[in-house]
C-alpha cells in the first residue's frame, strides 16, 4: 500500500513538474482550484442567504402561529365566560321555577 501511495505522489509531481509541460499544467491545475474556490465560496454565499431566508419565514410562521393561539384562547375564554353565565341563569331559573 505504501508502495502503490508513493508512486501516486511519485508520478504527479512527475506530471506537474516537467520541464516541457509542468508550467501548463500547472496553469490549469491552478485555474481549476480557483474557480473550485469560487464555487464554493458562491455555494456558501447561496446557502446563508436560502438560510436566513428560510430563518424569516421561520418567524413569520411563528409570530402567525402565536397570533392564532392567543385568539382561539381568548374565544374560548369569552366561550366559557358565557356557558358559566348561562349555566348559572339555568340554574337560578330552575331553583325560582322549583320554589
Amino acid at each position: 500500500m505504501r508502495f502503490l501511495i508513493g508512486f501516486i505522489i511519485g508520478a504527479t509531481v512527475m506530471y506537474l513538474f516537467d520541464p516541457r509541460q509542468g508550467p501548463e499544467r500547472r496553469e490549469v491545475w491552478g485555474e481549476r482550484l480557483r474557480k473550485g474556490k469560487d464555487q464554493a465560496e458562491q455555494a456558501v454565499e447561496t446557502g446563508k442567504h436560502t438560510f436566513e431566508e428560510a430563518k424569516a419565514k421561520a418567524q413569520e410562521v411563528t409570530n402567525s402561529a402565536r397570533h392564532t393561539l392567543e385568539s382561539v384562547q381568548d374565544e374560548a375564554e369569552e366561550a366559557a365566560a358565557e356557558a358559566e353565565s348561562s349555566f348559572e341563569d339555568v340554574t337560578e331559573q330552575d331553583r325560582v321555577s322549583n320554589s
